[in-house]
């Protein structure tokens, strides 16, 4: 089917049919709007990622503990 015919068929459609196919149009526009904001927040929580901070503990002298008899 053309794209004319299509447009014909829509003009020439009764209200529900017309309601119908815009919101249908509206609610998948606004899952795709909601998918990119999605996936831009998540790109760009990650690009802000640190690295771990390693805490480096000395070794004890277990040698000098009072728990060694």
């Amino acid at each position: 089917m053309k794209f004319t015919q299509t447009i014909k068929l829509l003009r020439e459609a009764n209200r529900q049919t017309k309601f119908f196919i815009f919101m249908f149009v509206l609610y998948t526009l606004a899952l795709i709007w909601t998918t990119v904001q999605a996936y831009a927040r998540l790109e760009y929580s990650r690009s802000d990622e640190q690295k771990p901070i390693q805490v480096r503990i000395p070794n004890l002298d277990l040698e000098n503990t009072p728990l060694k008899k």
